[in-house]
């Protein structure tokens, strides 16, 4: 639409504070880069695994859903609930 909008905010929801972000052309070309990478992860169907960084995650709002910190397996749940199930 040939608007420049030289700068934008990422608001983090659980300290509830805003980080200014200056949209740099290097910033540009790394976001045009990660969404070229992100399609074609897409085209593929791989879907990464999160990575944990305490610092980050603690402060993002969608912790719960995005889960990056190790699990048990659904198998090793399955034979905790069979062996309750059955003691």
């Amino acid at each position: 639409m040939g608007v420049d909008i030289p700068e934008g905010a990422i608001f983090y929801g659980k300290p509830r504070r805003r980080q200014p972000v200056e949209f740099t052309k290097e910033l540009r070309a790394e976001t045009v880069a990660t969404a070229r990478a992100l399609h074609q992860l897409i085209q593929e169907g791989i879907t990464p695994p999160a990575e944990y960084e305490q610092k980050k995650c603690s402060a993002c709002s969608l912790l719960e859903i995005c889960m990056p910190q190790p699990h048990r397996s659904v198998a090793a749940y399955l034979k905790e609930v069979f062996r309750e199930a059955t003691s």
